[in-house]
């Protein structure tokens, strides 16, 4: 029983969090720090990678979405897992830094290229979309997407 409650519990995550992450945000919804917070610690209790989230007080459903598709990212060049940061920069209250021990070569180098430069996104595969679909958001919405890769590690700001 203990095995099926937390197969239900992880399968509830996956779902919460990929309805924030692909569904529709509109203007003005706001989700609570705490509530993001939970989402990502119930899916760190199922899967490889674990999430440290700094931001508190109540964000923006758009911007939580954003930040959903870049955990997307980071995680499928994470083969063997990892903590992955979410911070909001203090001399950008309005931009944020997802980060994580992560390499630009997976799952491919031009995928990281779309998602910096936000062209070429319909030769993206159906398995990596949101490399498609975040810089499309990011730039209708408000700028465009920094990659940056150091000491093993990669960083997107937007």
């Amino acid at each position: 029983m203990g095995l099926i409650s937390d197969s239900v519990s992880a399968a509830s995550a996956k779902i919460r969090f990929m309805r924030i992450a692909f569904g529709l945000a509109g203007e003005g919804q706001r989700i609570g720090s705490r509530e993001v917070s939970d989402l990502l610690d119930d899916l760190s209790r199922s899967g490889r990678q674990t999430y440290d989230w700094t931001p508190t007080g109540d964000l923006q459903r758009r911007r939580i979405q954003e930040v959903f598709l870049a955990l997307l990212c980071l995680e499928s060049a994470m083969p063997h897992g990892g903590v992955i940061s979410v911070t909001r920069p203090d001399d950008d209250p309005t931009g944020w830094e997802v980060s994580g021990p992560a390499r630009g070569t997976h799952p491919d180098p031009g995928l990281w290229q779309i998602l910096a430069s936000g062209e070429g996104t319909e030769t993206v595969m159906p398995a990596h979309v949101q490399f498609a679909l975040l810089p499309s958001l990011v730039a209708e919405r408000h700028g465009q997407i920094a990659v940056t890769e150091q000491d093993g590690s990669l960083t997107l700001r937007f």
